[in-house]
């Protein structure tokens, strides 16, 4: 939301106004004139996708022989333990046959033959032969063996060691499996977390530990807590431990449980390689093959991060051309808001939509389609709430914003919360980094479902074009069509006013009299009379000693702000509407010659004057239409009021005077109560103020309970001009 104005005369910069009319969207002839680069980012990711294949191939072949090769070791480890089982009952067998022989020896051929081993190399007796070869088959077999004894996928999650040797639950621990151990033995507890490793020096201990024997029953007294270094008991055979589960859930963490072997930084990042270390020629050719693999990948790699930047680029630039609808009104939470904390909370003016994938500088948008026609400066999103990967609360953008773009570098997702009145438009879309166009948001999909109660077709003849400042853009014509059962086309626009100008301030640039920069939003402008203003603002500016600047923002509102933008399209045809609300004066100067006609009913540079030309426009174009004027919230001055009461006498229309039913007034009270930003009642110290900024956030605005209240004490009324402009009878 932009400042609040300090002139209360003339309303806020809150809101950026209306739909660029169908074909003049910038975005149009972009996606028109873009075919050569789409055509190009196709071709790039399709080379991109061909080495990814290449790679994930090359990745899959190199894995399944990286298995194949640990099956064979598997295999072989089967056949050393199978033969040095069958060579101990050998060796046994030959032992027992000398003891059972005791006498001379020497000339045994086959004892001579004993002591060569299967390396050839004689021994001096065959005692020390079998021996050493036993002592080699050992290491060998200890190198097979991985040095890490603790598996993280064998672990009981919630649970912790109690004082019995038993596990209880215990939310936010694990407990580990049995760990085989041997009494005597010292067990060793450490774990590494990326770079840096924690050992019993550096507070590395298990929070739970006990010891069983060989059936695995618990040996009493050995339960200890936050310990490291344990020496073992006599008969004990195994071990658990019980530690804080969020060591298993952070990346690049290493827990390892060893025994007699106490733990470095160094062994244990050895650890991350595979735990078997026999070598054999097939291994070894594999790691021959992902070397040179490795160089491709990097090269890739390298390549990749070298073009990411253009990449990037040209992904955002084929979003522009080929941009998807984020709003499944199948999956959202009717009547809620989440407020500016991540609370969701009850709300009958707006839904929530599901969690929808986004990151930073993601810009969110909401635009809309109602029989044909396109919106999107005319209505705006409530609340945008950022979330983790984890799908936890981040931050909220403030209330009522448009176009949003995501600044929380840790945003994975997000909820948006849009008016109820959404789903009443034929498309109702959300779009990521894409500001759709009339032509791209009609092939998004038609609209999942309707409101029960009122049928289609009695809303489709109760078709209602809302036109107004600010004020009326928050949201009560919405929840008017909502309870009313008609479907409200919401065209205000901050900041406008319904004048062309003041007749004091036109000059040969200023052509309409505008008095400020935000006067280019005048209702009765036409399309040319706003570009040429637009072309001559630097000129104008120095006439209103103005220092603002002329944003493309505020030129494509602007141009988009004038009756033939915003009213005429909805003046014949099957997109003709059945009545028309207009709720200007606000933003209207207040000086009486420029609210008050003289000479010229129909003079247009005055609030008076533009009321008239503006229905005898509609009238001339399609007289079947009603038209009627909504008042404002409180006292108006004088001059103001005058001016809409001899238009509704001149034309014969209603004129609700919307303040003499609600209540706010002027006068000042004490309270301790007042509507916040996020549209709800906050408690205060006791202050004195306004009823009516009691009820205004900011003191202009009606939102949330203030827009409801007045939606509720007009409803009556509203009730009775559909039943005299939108029915049969």
């Amino acid at each position: 939301m932009n400042n609040i104005c300090s002139d209360d005369s003339y309303c806020c910069n809150c809101k950026i106004p209306n739909d660029i009319a169908i074909g003049t969207s910038p975005q149009d002839a972009y996606v028109r004139t873009n075919l050569k680069l789409k055509d190009e980012v196709t071709r790039v990711e399709g080379l991109i996708d061909n080495t990814k294949v290449t790679i994930r191939n090359e990745t899959e072949k190199l894995s399944q022989e990286i298995q194949q090769a640990c099956r064979n070791i598997d295999s072989d480890i089967d056949i050393v333990d199978r033969r040095i089982d069958t060579e101990v009952t050998n060796m046994t067998n030959r032992i027992d046959n000398i003891i059972a022989n005791n006498q001379d020896t020497q000339g045994n051929s086959e004892l001579i033959d004993i002591r060569t081993g299967t390396d050839g190399i004689v021994h001096p007796s065959a005692g020390t032969a079998v021996r050493n070869q036993i002592t080699d088959i050992q290491k060998a077999l200890n190198h097979v063996k991985p040095t890490n004894q603790f598996n993280r996928s064998a672990v009981t999650e919630d649970y912790t060691i109690y004082e019995t040797g038993n596990i209880v639950p215990s939310e936010g621990n694990f407990t580990s499996d049995f760990i085989p151990c041997s009494g005597g033995q010292v067990f060793y507890f450490c774990r590494k977390v990326g770079n840096n490793f924690y050992d019993n020096e550096h507070q590395a201990t298990v929070s739970h530990f006990a010891q069983y024997d060989s059936e695995k029953k618990y040996i009493g007294g050995t339960r200890q807590r936050f310990v490291n270094a344990v020496t073992l008991e006599d008969n004990a055979k195994y071990i658990r431990f019980s530690n804080p589960i969020s060591q298993l859930q952070t990346e690049d963490t290493i827990l390892s449980v060893t025994f007699d072997f106490e733990p470095t930084s160094e062994t244990v990042s050895e650890w991350f390689k595979d735990y078997w270390t026999v070598e054999t020629d097939k291994i070894k050719q594999i790691e021959t093959d992902t070397k040179e693999n490795s160089s491709t990948i990097k090269t890739v790699k390298t390549t990749s991060e070298k073009n990411s930047e253009n990449i990037e680029k040209i992904r955002q630039l084929l979003i522009l051309a080929e941009s998807e609808n984020k709003l499944d009104l199948t999956k959202i939470t009717n009547n809620t808001s989440i407020d500016i904390s991540g609370n969701e909370t009850a709300n009958d003016t707006c839904f929530t939509t599901d969690f929808i994938k986004a990151q930073m500088n993601d810009t969110i948008t909401f635009s809309g389609i109602l029989k044909g026609t396109f919106m999107h400066k005319a209505i705006k999103i409530i609340r945008v709430a950022m979330y983790n990967d984890r799908k936890e609360f981040i931050s909220a953008s403030e209330l009522f914003v448009q176009d949003y773009t995501i600044q929380q570098p840790d945003t994975s997702f997000i909820r948006v919360c849009l008016p109820n009145g959404a789903v009443n438009y034929d498309i109702s879309a959300v779009t990521i980094n894409n500001i759709p166009t009339s032509v791209s948001l009609s092939s998004y999909f038609e609209p999942y479902r309707t409101f029960n109660g009122i049928s289609d077709e009695t809303k489709r003849k109760r078709r209602v074009l809302w036109v107004g400042t600010s004020i009326p853009s928050y949201g009560y014509p919405q929840i008017l069509g909502k309870i009313c059962g008609a479907t409200i086309i919401n065209n205000s626009i901050g900041s406008s006013c319904i004048a062309k100008g003041v007749r004091s301030r036109i000059s040969d640039m200023n052509i309409c009299g505008i008095r400020n920069i935000y006067g280019l939003y005048g209702l009765c402008q036409t399309v040319n009379e706003k570009q040429t203003m637009i072309n001559n603002w630097e000129s104008i500016s120095d006439e209103l000693e103005s220092s603002d600047i002329l944003t493309d923002d505020i030129k494509n509102t602007a141009l988009s702000s004038s009756y033939e933008t915003i009213i005429d399209p909805y003046l014949k045809g099957d997109n003709a509407v059945s009545l028309i609300v207009i709720n200007h004066a606000y933003n209207d100067s207040q000086n009486e010659e420029d609210a008050l006609t003289i000479d010229d009913i129909y003079d247009t540079e005055t609030l008076e004057g533009a009321y008239n030309w503006l229905i005898r426009h509609i009238i001339q174009t399609n007289p079947s239409i009603g038209i009627v004027i909504f008042g404002h919230y409180t006292d108006m001055p004088d001059t103001k009021e005058t001016a809409l009461e001899r238009v509704a006498e001149r034309w014969n229309i209603p004129y609700y005077k919307l303040k003499n039913d609600l209540g706010w007034s002027n006068e000042n009270i004490k309270t301790t109560k007042k509507i916040g930003s996020d549209g709800q009642w906050a408690a205060i110290p006791e202050t004195q103020m306004t009823v009516k900024n009691m009820w205004c956030a900011d003191n202009i605005h009606p939102i949330g309970t203030a827009s409801r209240r007045i939606a509720q004490v007009s409803k009556s009324v509203f009730e009775r001009w559909l039943d005299m402009y939108c029915s049969d009878n």
